[in-house]
């Protein structure tokens, strides 16, 4: 009979230790450690920046207006949602009834099936996106300020984000660090797996560059990429702590 391993979860304290163990204290001033942080879309929330089921709320809206299939003046997302289902732009299997009688929606879901089979131009999600971040007030919250510390001290080395903001950018500038940038796959060949310069992947592009990268055709596109895999092969061949941050992970 094979005994069963207790398995510990990791504290925060856990995690520092492991990054400061990797910390190379050689004397070499550009030294980084090789931590790697993944930064999701919840680390913006308190900084101003709505998270993927407010967008699809806000787009569910604008999208039943531009079909005829909800009069302007009535700004409910649900029955937007459910007029749309009607006339067969949406699945029925997005939403479903609770135990209550209430409509439950697949918010996340909807959210990607608005941008694989409606607003799926790159031209029309950089404008959307670009919409977003002006109209809603932006302040860099505590997050995006530790991440510049942490760069600043030579513990990290490397922030895949997902972001369309430039929060973490700003988070690192402010620290007077300017790290190597890759927004977007034509530039990963930038980056390198033991760097000595900080450096920040926008996994779905910056702001004026924004394509988003959710559905199984994008996801399989970045498999079959060259310089994708390269990338991804050269960051985790040299990583020694990963730490995801506030990303939901809903993505294969």
């Amino acid at each position: 009979m094979q005994k069963s391993r207790s398995i510990r979860v990791a504290t925060v304290r856990d995690v520092a230790d492991a990054m400061r163990r990797d910390h190379r204290p050689d004397g070499r001033s550009r030294a980084l450690g090789r931590t790697v942080l993944l930064v999701g879309a919840g680390c913006s929330r308190s900084a101003g920046i709505p998270l993927s089921a407010e967008i699809a709320q806000d787009l569910i809206r604008r999208l039943a207006i531009s079909y005829s299939a909800l009069p302007a003046w009535n700004d409910d997302p649900v029955v937007a949602l459910g007029a749309l289902i009607e006339k067969g732009k949406f699945p029925s299997d997005t939403m479903s009834a609770g135990a209550d009688g209430q409509s439950t929606v697949d918010w996340p879901r909807v959210y990607e099936l608005i941008f694989s089979q409606h607003y799926s131009s790159p031209k029309e999600v950089q404008q959307i996106f670009s919409e977003i971040f002006d109209k809603n007030e932006r302040h860099i919250n505590w997050c995006h300020i530790c991440i510049g510390e942490l760069v600043r001290l030579g513990y990290v080395s490397t922030i895949l984000a997902t972001n369309f903001d430039q929060l973490v950018l700003d988070g690192i500038a402010r620290t007077g660090r300017l790290p190597v940038v890759a927004d977007g796959l034509d530039s990963l060949n930038r980056i390198r797996g033991d760097s000595n310069y900080p450096q920040l992947i926008q996994i779905h592009g910056s702001k004026h560059t924004y394509y988003l990268r959710n559905s199984q055709e994008d996801t399989d596109e970045i498999l079959k990429d060259v310089s994708a895999r390269h990338a991804v092969d050269e960051l985790f061949r040299t990583a020694k702590v990963f730490m995801a941050i506030w990303y939901g992970g809903r993505e294969r």
